[in-house]
């Protein structure tokens, strides 16, 4: 379970001043050294477009600097990190799918 911490506050500010909260920020999780969004580009407030599901990670170091956005090959609705694995949820919920991170 993701804690708030002054750190994250810091980054979710920032990112309001990017405008990336009002298109699609759907899931997060952190490790050590990142922090990783799920972002669909949608406006949450469209109830026809698919805000809720992505196949774009994007990165960010614990300063609020973009460090990598990854293209998934498959659309999902929830996003972990575990050792440098990032494991998603498929957005139909039956799959379980494992990407190998490089950053």
């Amino acid at each position: 379970m993701l804690k708030l911490n002054n750190k994250l506050i810091i980054l979710l500010y920032l990112l309001c001043l990017t405008n990336c909260t009002d298109k699609g920020l759907s899931d997060i999780d952190t490790d050590l050294s990142y922090v990783y969004l799920l972002y669909s580009g949608s406006s949450l407030l469209d109830k026809e477009s698919s805000a809720y599901t992505s196949n774009i990670v994007l990165v960010y170091n614990w300063e609020g600097i973009p460090v990598k956005r990854y293209a998934l090959d498959h659309s999902v609705i929830s996003i972990h990190i575990r050792n440098n694995m990032l494991w998603c949820i498929g957005e139909n919920h039956k799959y379980l799918y494992k990407y190998v991170l490089s950053l």
